[in-house]
């Protein structure tokens, strides 16, 4: 699975039934993608890159780790802000 948007969410619920998932950055799985942008692509892209070992795997987020990150996004900004000055 392409680590994005609301892949945290749904490799928790594909995990809740019992399955393996594997989450893969994104910029690791662009290199792979050979045609345009469609499903059949991406898919083709994703598998090409899961079986590269050099790859490394993203972890599944839990949900408090989800709520927490715009925070953490809030303070570097507030962070780079106060240091340009």
């Amino acid at each position: 699975m392409e680590a994005a948007g609301s892949a945290h969410f749904w490799a928790r619920r594909i995990r809740s039934l019992g399955h393996t998932v594997r989450l893969l950055p994104a910029h690791y799985v662009k290199p792979y993608v050979r045609r345009s942008k469609t499903d059949r692509a991406d898919a083709g892209a994703l598998i090409e890159a899961a079986r590269c070992a050099e790859n490394s795997r993203g972890t599944v987020k839990t949900v408090e780790l989800n709520r927490f990150n715009p925070c953490i996004g809030l303070r570097s900004q507030w962070m780079s802000t106060r240091q340009r000055y």
